[in-house]
Protein backbone atom coordinates (compact mmCIF):
# COMPACT_ATOMS: atom_id res chain seq x y z
CA UNK A 1 0.00 0.00 0.00
CA UNK A 2 2.82 2.32 0.83
CA UNK A 3 4.55 1.94 -2.50
CA UNK A 4 1.60 2.43 -4.25
CA UNK A 5 1.02 5.57 -2.45
CA UNK A 6 4.21 7.19 -2.65
CA UNK A 7 4.36 6.08 -7.05
CA UNK A 8 0.95 7.84 -6.96
CA UNK A 9 2.51 10.81 -5.59
CA UNK A 10 5.62 10.77 -7.61
CA UNK A 11 3.39 10.44 -10.56
CA UNK A 12 1.50 13.62 -9.52
CA UNK A 13 4.74 15.63 -8.96
CA UNK A 14 6.33 14.76 -12.38
CA UNK A 15 2.94 15.44 -13.79
CA UNK A 16 2.69 18.61 -12.60
CA UNK A 17 6.06 19.56 -13.01
CA UNK A 18 6.06 19.15 -17.03
CA UNK A 19 2.47 21.04 -17.42
CA UNK A 20 4.27 23.89 -15.20
CA UNK A 21 7.68 23.46 -17.88
CA UNK A 22 4.74 23.20 -20.62
CA UNK A 23 2.98 26.55 -19.71
CA UNK A 24 6.45 28.34 -19.85
CA UNK A 25 8.13 27.68 -22.61
CA UNK A 26 5.21 26.73 -25.04
CA UNK A 27 3.77 28.88 -27.35
CA UNK A 28 0.33 29.07 -27.91
CA UNK A 29 0.95 31.62 -31.38
CA UNK A 30 3.47 33.52 -33.39
CA UNK A 31 2.98 36.22 -35.40
CA UNK A 32 3.44 40.05 -35.86
CA UNK A 33 1.64 43.12 -35.44
CA UNK A 34 2.90 46.54 -37.53
CA UNK A 35 2.20 49.90 -35.86
CA UNK A 36 3.43 53.34 -33.86
CA UNK A 37 4.42 52.33 -30.72
CA UNK A 38 2.82 55.02 -28.29
CA UNK A 39 4.25 53.90 -24.49
CA UNK A 40 6.93 52.02 -22.75
CA UNK A 41 6.60 51.87 -19.62
CA UNK A 42 8.11 49.73 -16.06
CA UNK A 43 5.46 48.78 -14.06
CA UNK A 44 5.33 46.71 -10.11
CA UNK A 45 5.61 47.56 -7.04
CA UNK A 46 8.84 44.76 -6.55
CA UNK A 47 9.08 43.10 -9.47
CA UNK A 48 9.52 45.68 -12.22
CA UNK A 49 7.98 43.71 -15.45
CA UNK A 50 8.43 45.96 -19.01
CA UNK A 51 4.79 47.20 -20.76
CA UNK A 52 4.06 48.63 -24.29
CA UNK A 53 1.34 49.92 -26.22
CA UNK A 54 1.21 49.91 -30.35
CA UNK A 55 -1.30 52.13 -32.04
CA UNK A 56 -2.06 49.51 -35.19
CA UNK A 57 -4.39 52.42 -36.19
CA UNK A 58 -8.05 51.83 -38.16
CA UNK A 59 -10.70 53.28 -39.39
CA UNK A 60 -14.50 53.89 -38.40
CA UNK A 61 -16.95 52.80 -40.85
CA UNK A 62 -20.02 56.03 -40.13
CA UNK A 63 -17.77 59.08 -40.29
CA UNK A 64 -14.42 58.05 -41.75
CA UNK A 65 -12.46 59.00 -38.95
CA UNK A 66 -9.36 57.42 -37.27
CA UNK A 67 -10.40 55.64 -34.70
CA UNK A 68 -6.87 54.03 -32.99
CA UNK A 69 -6.89 50.57 -32.33
CA UNK A 70 -3.99 50.09 -29.47
CA UNK A 71 -2.36 46.24 -28.34
CA UNK A 72 -0.96 45.42 -25.15
CA UNK A 73 2.66 43.67 -24.92
CA UNK A 74 5.04 42.93 -23.04
CA UNK A 75 8.86 42.60 -23.17
CA UNK A 76 11.01 40.02 -21.15
CA UNK A 77 13.99 41.51 -18.89
CA UNK A 78 16.59 40.44 -20.78
CA UNK A 79 15.90 41.81 -24.27
CA UNK A 80 17.54 44.70 -23.73
CA UNK A 81 18.04 45.45 -27.39
CA UNK A 82 14.55 45.02 -28.15
CA UNK A 83 13.98 47.32 -25.42
CA UNK A 84 15.82 50.25 -26.91
CA UNK A 85 14.70 49.53 -30.27
CA UNK A 86 11.00 50.39 -29.21
CA UNK A 87 12.06 53.15 -27.42
CA UNK A 88 13.82 54.45 -30.16
CA UNK A 89 10.94 54.01 -32.55
CA UNK A 90 8.52 55.61 -29.74
CA UNK A 91 11.07 58.52 -29.97
CA UNK A 92 10.71 59.02 -34.06
CA UNK A 93 6.97 57.76 -34.54
CA UNK A 94 8.34 55.33 -36.87
CA UNK A 95 5.67 52.43 -37.72
CA UNK A 96 7.48 49.45 -36.59
CA UNK A 97 6.59 45.77 -37.39
CA UNK A 98 6.65 43.65 -33.76
CA UNK A 99 7.63 40.15 -33.44
CA UNK A 100 5.49 38.22 -30.40
CA UNK A 101 4.75 35.17 -29.04
CA UNK A 102 1.68 34.52 -27.13
CA UNK A 103 1.85 32.39 -24.19
CA UNK A 104 -1.08 30.36 -22.84
CA UNK A 105 -0.76 32.09 -19.59
CA UNK A 106 0.31 35.19 -18.08
CA UNK A 107 2.69 34.81 -15.08
CA UNK A 108 2.73 38.33 -13.48
CA UNK A 109 6.56 38.43 -12.55
CA UNK A 110 7.39 38.70 -16.38
CA UNK A 111 4.80 40.97 -17.92
CA UNK A 112 1.02 41.71 -17.35
CA UNK A 113 0.47 40.40 -20.62
CA UNK A 114 0.00 36.89 -22.42
CA UNK A 115 2.43 38.92 -25.62
CA UNK A 116 5.68 38.92 -25.20
CA UNK A 117 7.49 41.07 -28.11
CA UNK A 118 11.00 39.31 -29.23
CA UNK A 119 12.26 41.05 -32.19
CA UNK A 120 11.46 44.84 -33.91
CA UNK A 121 11.83 45.72 -37.44
CA UNK A 122 11.55 49.08 -39.14
CA UNK A 123 8.69 49.84 -41.42
CA UNK A 124 8.88 50.89 -44.91
CA UNK A 125 5.66 52.30 -45.15
CA UNK A 126 4.45 55.57 -43.95
CA UNK A 127 1.44 54.81 -43.12
CA UNK A 128 -2.24 56.03 -44.10
CA UNK A 129 -2.05 59.24 -45.64
CA UNK A 130 -5.03 61.45 -44.70
CA UNK A 131 -4.81 64.35 -46.34
CA UNK A 132 -5.53 64.85 -50.15
CA UNK A 133 -3.04 65.67 -52.76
Amino acid sequence: MKKFLYGSVAVLIVLVAFILLFISYANYSEGTRAGIVVKISKRGYLIKTIEGQLNEGGMAAKDQSVVPTIWNFSVKRNKEEVLKQLEEAQLTGERVKLYYKEKYYRFPWIGDTKYYVYKVEKSNSQGLNLQNE
